[in-house]
């Protein structure tokens, strides 16, 4: 009961974000360099990053400039079509970003090991309860725990305190 109060509460939380995205690769990133492209150094890549979120933000269509300048061949001929973030199966700044944004918003030019990203939310699917089970309910025993931490201490205070 504890668990679907919870979910009913925090749906939109759990909800799967469907993204699009363009990855600049960087210097000493685990994706491959594309054919008759040069490596950027990580300064420059996220200058490139910065000036193609600048165009997307002008305006620019999305789908075309990831055609033409992303990186993440997965996504690249699809306009950048990333499909819906699964949480925990993208670097963190990528999922935090993703799950944050507001459907249709652009986000910051994101950092991770892979390169320079930008995100756009294009759709929020909530999971059922059943997927998300486990989420919750790692969430409320740790919420348990630290609540148990912290009116043990108090006690503790209170002892010691005499």
């Amino acid at each position: 009961a504890r668990l679907s109060a919870v979910y009913e509460q925090g749906k939109s939380a759990y909800a799967q974000p469907k993204v699009r995205q363009i990855l600049i690769r960087s210097k000493g990133s685990e994706v491959a360099l594309r054919p008759g492209t040069r490596e950027l150094s990580i300064d420059e890549a996220r200058a490139k990053a910065v000036s193609l979120r600048a165009k997307l933000a002008a305006g620019a269509d999305f789908a075309a400039l990831a055609r033409a300048e992303s990186d993440d061949l997965g996504s690249r001929n699809n306009g950048g079509d990333f499909g819906f973030v699964v949480r925990g199966a993208t670097g963190a700044n990528f999922e935090a970003a993703a799950f944050a944004l507001p459907i249709g918003s652009l986000s910051e030019v994101i950092q991770t090991e892979r390169g320079f990203h930008i995100l756009r939310v294009e759709d929020r699917q909530p999971l059922p309860l059943s997927a998300v089970r486990a989420v919750i309910a790692n969430d409320l025993a740790h919420r348990d725990t630290e609540a148990l931490l912290l009116n043990g201490f108090k006690l503790n205070d209170a002892y010691f305190a005499q």
